[in-house]
Order: C-alpha cells, then sequence, then structure tokens
C-alpha cells in the first residue's frame, strides 16, 4: 500500500526494496500529508482493498474499533466518505 499509494517516489530501507522508509501520503482522517512511513498505519474500513486507507498511527489507535456514532475522521470533508464506507461494510442485522 505504501508504494501504490505514494504521491511521489518511495525510497527504500535497503537495496532489496522489501521496507518502505519515505513517500508522500495524504492522510484522509486529517487532510495533511506525512513523509515517513513508519508515521502510518493501514486503516482497514473494511476488509477489501478498495476500504484500506493509509492513516496516522496515533490517529488510528485512538479511534480503535468505534463506530461513526462514537468517532469520526477530524477532517470534515472526509467525513461524509468515512461514514459512507462504514455502513457498506457494516453487517445487516
Amino acid at each position: 500500500m505504501l508504494v501504490r499509494f505514494s504521491l511521489a517516489p518511495v525510497i527504500f530501507t535497503n537495496d532489496k526494496r522489501c521496507r518502505v522508509d519515505t513517500g508522500l501520503w495524504l492522510n484522509p482522517y486529517i487532510g495533511q500529508f506525512f513523509s515517513l512511513a513508519s508515521d502510518l498505519d493501514v486503516e482497514h474500513i473494511a476488509e477489501d482493498p478498495e476500504n484500506l486507507w493509509l492513516v496516522d498511527d496515533g490517529r488510528n489507535q485512538s479511534k480503535g474499533d468505534k463506530d461513526p456514532d462514537k468517532w469520526m475522521p477530524p477532517y470534515k470533508p472526509v467525513q461524509a466518505i468515512y461514514v459512507q464506507k462504514f455502513m457498506v461494510r457494516a453487517p445487516l442485522s
């Protein structure tokens, strides 16, 4: 995901190219850019790849497994998208 979603060429930690060090990623939760891969977590809104987001690790940990009624991304432009993706993955009762 780090390679796929980087907005700039990624730099790897070694010649084996198995670990990303830096790149450029937009965090949809806060609308800010990150350049260190170690600052990001993979957020699984749902289990399919279309619903995986790269977000900062602190924000992802504060969210935990809370539903949108208990936690929302602080960046307002992404809130409706977040709820929509969450509702698609929610099991029907």
